[in-house]
């Protein structure tokens, strides 16, 4: 992070924030937070990142706005791959953070507006695998 171009690395920041989301002194990583915000906009994961760090500093707005762009970016992929991938196991984490967001500034409706657009967004066919060879414990077994 101290070298050059370490706040410019998409990979760097991502790491560091998950290294400090659980820390005491998260007020360290929100220089990071915001040096990776937007800094890459069409990569749904990299615009969620920032908000694992602003939903612990209760910054609810940037959590909704950041991952709204993040659902954004992620409906390119959904549209051009479809929704049978791994990707939307993280879809689903932007939706998830956005909601909880919202509901934390008692924004109901955009809560529930964003679960039926996720819910719009799985088909049976994803919720059904079993495995694959790149998801041998298939979308369920994510969640266990």
């Amino acid at each position: 992070m101290t070298q050059a171009g370490g706040m410019q690395h998409p990979g760097v920041l991502h790491l560091y924030i998950h290294l400090m989301e659980m820390s005491p002194h998260l007020d360290r990583a929100l220089k990071a937070a915001d040096a990776l915000r937007n800094l890459v906009p069409d990569a749904g994961h990299l615009q969620h990142m920032p908000t694992h760090i602003d939903v612990l500093c209760g910054h609810y707005e940037r959590v909704v706005t950041s991952n709204q762009a993040a659902i954004d970016a992620d409906r390119k992929l959904l549209e051009r791959e479809g929704p049978l991938n791994f990707n939307s196991l993280y879809r689903c984490h932007d939706y998830h953070f956005k909601i909880y967001g919202a509901m934390f500034m008692e924004r109901y409706q955009d809560a529930i507006e964003t679960s039926d657009e996720m819910i719009s967004t799985l088909p049976e066919d994803l919720l059904t695998i079993e495995s694959s060879p790149l998801w041998p414990t298939g979308w369920r077994g994510s969640f266990r």
